[in-house]
């Protein structure tokens, strides 16, 4: 029967049924009512009592003790809401929540910090339960250790005193979890960045990387650690090293801190894979400030580094042009690793770099035809009018590597109307190979310009059919402008071509300029 009563108040009194109380009276016999609940046998009472706690708000405080007890309940609802209810009370439950950080059960503790956190982001004073929390953040527990740390954090600044002690525990788990927290905490935590440093030599591996992290989230605040960063950049801990390189990027942004740019450029050379794409990424995203120690780099004794330099300098892409020259120098390195990188980089930096373009025609005879192949792909994003280009990759389209060959086409494919009169002109070169290359090229080129017409003309006597042949087509497709030029010897060819194909395009190509037709594809 008693059973059956507590539990129908209890339900009338959540849900609502029964108004708010108007009378000190009434409210008093509420809460004695709901506190004689929190000692039933039954759950479902002690339940639906604490809930109702919960929703009276601070008119629950004189059941302040009862919920305490309440919140050492072994029914985990019954604890929760004791805490919920606890966190309503503000300043006198602090105390009484801060010895719960004590108990023996996981659960007790993971809401008791839980209430702490919710006073905390309340403006309730909860600096006397610090010391408790610092203690959870080295909890066996991982939930109680996230919830500590979750509500020093929410008390920012006021808690990093606390935590920078905590930095020099004997208990590593509360150094890592104190680092942790710091770097939650964020610029506001800019005190602790000395300290953090040196937890970089912290004798665990766990606290080390937690430090390295929290200087990363402090961002430029964190300058003064750029040595012991750098010193960290020779850990034997490949995660150390890789989180040095985060922090060194995060306050690299900051200007006047060119020391951090030095150690990122020097994580290049690194031996980790990993280290050396998140100090690439950094660069990259610094930008113009980082062309100057990277160009530098080009002159390392180190192969790798050199070529991870050129390769950075590359994603930097335009704003790295002022890097141009000794780009271009570096298609000269010994390694063919570090010419392919420039070449490359060249190429990203763009026409920009222009005035790498003889350097970049020199190199098209490197004896790596990865090189090759990358030198013809930046050539190819150049202006057409650069002096000796256009020629330069028509040699290129004979290549002894057909990569590098269909590589050049393309480009002066693209190039388009502009590259046609000097294919026409090597129709007649003397290597055949160049010819036939010429021919295959100006197929592709929709327009052709009449000052391409004489040598046309002269190609009407190659040797080579598919020269001919194109020669033929190529008039066509000029129209009208060859007309007056090209019957006379087109009609001569067609009677004395001993090519078949040769003398059917030659029969198509005269109608075209006697008619006005379209031009033979």
């Amino acid at each position: 029967m008693g059973r059956m009563v507590y539990c129908c108040i209890g339900i009338l009194l959540i849900s609502g049924i029964f108004a708010p109380a108007s009378f000190a009276g009434e409210l008093e016999s509420e809460i004695q009512l709901q506190v004689r609940g929190l000692e039933s046998q039954d759950r479902e009472v002690r339940e639906a009592a604490a809930k109702a706690l919960v929703n009276m708000g601070e008119d629950a405080l004189p059941a302040l003790s009862a919920l305490v007890k309440a919140l050492k309940d072994k029914n985990e609802v019954v604890s929760y809401r004791a805490s919920k209810a606890l966190s309503n009370l503000g300043a006198p439950a602090v105390s009484p929540l801060a010895e719960a950080m004590a108990s023996s059960r996981t659960a007790v503790r993971k809401n008791a910090a839980d209430a702490l956190k919710t006073m905390v982001l309340k403006d309730v004073d909860c600096s006397a339960a610090i010391s408790a929390l610092m203690r959870g953040l080295g909890d066996a527990s991982a939930r109680v250790e996230t919830r500590s740390s979750a509500a020093l954090v929410a008390m920012d600044e006021a808690a990093v005193p606390a935590l920078i002690k905590g930095l020099v525990s004997q208990d590593a788990a509360v150094r890592k979890g104190s680092a942790a927290s710091l770097g939650k905490i964020g610029p506001g935590a800019g005190p602790a960045a000395p300290y953090l440093a040196k937890g970089l030599k912290d004798k665990e591996a766990v606290v080390r990387a937690a430090c390295a992290r929290a200087l990363g989230k402090i961002g430029p605040e964190a300058k003064s650690a750029i040595p012991s960063l750098a010193a960290a950049m020779a850990d034997q801990d490949v995660e150390l090293r890789c989180r040095a390189v985060e922090v060194l990027g995060a306050i690299a942004v900051e200007e006047g801190a060119p020391g951090a740019i030095s150690q990122l450029v020097a994580g290049l050379g690194d031996g980790s894979q990993r280290v050396r794409s998140r100090a690439a990424d950094s660069l990259t995203r610094l930008g113009a400030p980082a062309v100057p120690e990277l160009v530098g780099s080009l002159e390392s004794r180190d192969g790798e580094q050199r070529a991870a330099a050129a390769a950075t300098l590359g994603k930097i892409g335009p704003s790295a042009k002022g890097a141009s020259r000794s780009l271009a120098a570096g298609l000269k390195d010994s390694e063919s690793g570090v010419r392919r990188a420039c070449a490359i980089a060249l190429g990203k930096v763009g026409p920009e770099a222009g005035d790498a373009v003889p350097p970049l025609i020199d190199a098209l005879s490197d004896e790596d035809v990865e090189v090759r192949c990358a030198v013809v792909e930046t050539l190819s994003g150049m202006p057409a009018e650069e002096p000796g280009l256009i020629e330069a990759l028509i040699n290129s389209m004979v290549d002894e590597s057909s990569r590098v060959g269909t590589r050049a086409r393309k480009a002066i494919v693209r190039w388009g109307p502009v590259t046609a009169p000097y294919l026409a002109v090597c129709l007649n070169n003397n290597d055949y190979k160049v010819s036939i290359a010429a021919a295959k090229a100006l197929q592709q080129i929709d327009e052709c310009p009449d000052a391409a017409i004489q040598s046309l003309l002269d190609a009407l006597n190659s040797g080579i059919p598919e020269v001919r042949e194109t020669a033929v087509v190529v008039l066509g497709r000029i129209g009208p402008g060859a007309k007056d030029a090209a019957l006379p010897a087109l009609r001569k060819l067609k009677e004395t071509d001993r090519n078949s194909s040769v003398r059917r395009r030659v029969d198509e190509v005269i109608m075209i300029l006697e008619e006005g037709d379209l031009a033979p594809q």
